[in-house]
């Protein structure tokens, strides 16, 4: 099966990795995290390579990304990661999503956000690399920041993402 151009996303995502890894402790404290939105799963194969995190990625049913996934020997599954999601609460310790809710309002960011909260450990960590318009970020900030009291870890303003 002929597939996206996998080596370019794995590099590409090294130097992302690197960054978040200044501020995540994935070699010490982080065993498990949720890839919503996983693409061809760089991040985790690259976590799992040098920390061994385990990492479940999640794409919706459209596209082959979890076929792609796991023949490269990862985790995947069909999840649509603007619903509840079927895990209990506190189950991991890094949600990450990179790109796949920029074009949510800000009111379903809040809903997104809050459930990606309730299946966070205490203590962990929300990774988010999206595109994000000023709307979206400060209904972010506020209800990351003022409402649940996460405090912001990184923030590259030109790209818009975040670790909190």
């Amino acid at each position: 099966m002929i597939h996206f151009n996998a080596s370019y996303y794995d590099i590409l995502h090294e130097g992302k990795i690197n960054v978040a890894a200044q501020y995540i402790p994935f070699g010490k404290k982080i065993r498990s995290m949720l890839e919503i939105g996983a693409g061809g799963g760089s991040v985790s194969f690259i976590l799992k390579k040098r920390y061994d995190v385990t990492v479940l990625n999640t794409a919706l049913p459209d596209f082959p990304y979890c076929e792609y996934i796991t023949e490269r020997g990862g985790l995947c599954a069909f999840l649509d990661g603007e619903k509840v999601l079927p895990f209990a609460k506190f189950s991991f310790d890094v949600v990450h999503h990179s790109w796949v809710y920029h074009g949510l309002t800000p009111a379903r960011w809040r809903d997104v956000l809050l459930e990606q909260n309730r299946i966070l450990r205490p203590g962990g960590y929300l990774w988010i690399s999206d595109g994000l318009s000023y709307a979206q970020l400060e209904t972010i900030k506020y209800l990351l920041l003022h409402q649940l009291g996460y405090k912001i870890l990184y923030e590259d303003e030109i790209k818009r993402e975040s670790i909190t």
